[in-house]
């Protein structure tokens, strides 16, 4: 058996993260299940999963089976970085008045009531 993990944490991370995606959609989507720890650790299972996610004609799938053969493939930390997008922050500045202000009423600090319910 030929092992996928690596000494990089985040590549295994990476790896794992996308054995469990794999694992809801194709169960959501074919009503398959894999084994997502097993694709994580053995490198031919990992492979024929991704063919078969490949094989489904849903768009996240592919995506999915995209990134996994890409970690298969040798894809450094670096790389897997670089593909991340970052979220963007909230700017309140940005909202209304009205808004900021209605914002502001649901962070009210939390007082201690005196007894639990």
């Amino acid at each position: 058996m030929k092992t996928i993990y690596t000494d990089d944490p985040i590549i295994n991370n990476e790896l794992f993260t996308l054995a469990t995606q794999l694992y809801v959609r194709l169960r959501r989507e074919t009503g398959r299940v894999v084994d997502a720890v097993y694709m994580a650790q053995n490198d031919a299972y990992a492979r024929e999963i991704m063919h078969l996610a490949a094989s489904v004609e849903d768009r996240e799938l592919k995506n999915l089976a995209e990134k996994l053969n890409r970690i298969l493939n040798g894809a450094t930390a670096q790389g897997l970085k670089a593909q991340v997008t970052p979220v963007p922050e909230f700017d309140r500045r940005s909202y209304s008045p009205e808004l900021q202000a209605e914002l502001q009423q649901e962070e009210v600090p939390h007082h201690y009531i005196g007894a639990l319910r």
